[in-house]
């Protein structure tokens, strides 16, 4: 296997709207989906959770809340408008 293939690192922020049909956006999604499964009537943290689109995902499929956090404050302000109103949004 080249060396240059073992080098590279999957992108450490997915962003929907730049990165779509890529492989890294089905890597996110299918561990959204999969997660979604246990999230009706529960309350779900979403750790590091970006742009948050995992965070709707996760309300969307029945959690009753979602408190998606992330460091990059920049992103979650970006993030705010949009959400579904069981999602929450913090930096930290």
């Amino acid at each position: 296997m080249p060396e240059q293939v073992l080098d590279q690192q999957p992108p450490e922020r997915f962003v929907p709207a730049t990165m779509a049909g890529e492989l890294v956006e089905a890597e996110h999604l299918v561990r959204y989906h999969w997660a979604a499964q246990f999230a009706r009537g529960r309350r779900v943290l979403d750790a590091a959770c970006g742009t948050a689109y995992g965070s709707a995902i996760l309300s969307d499929a029945g959690a009753t809340s979602v408190v998606g956090i992330d460091t990059a404050e920049g992103v979650i302000a970006a993030a705010q408008s949009g959400m579904p109103a069981g999602v929450e949004l913090q930096v930290g």
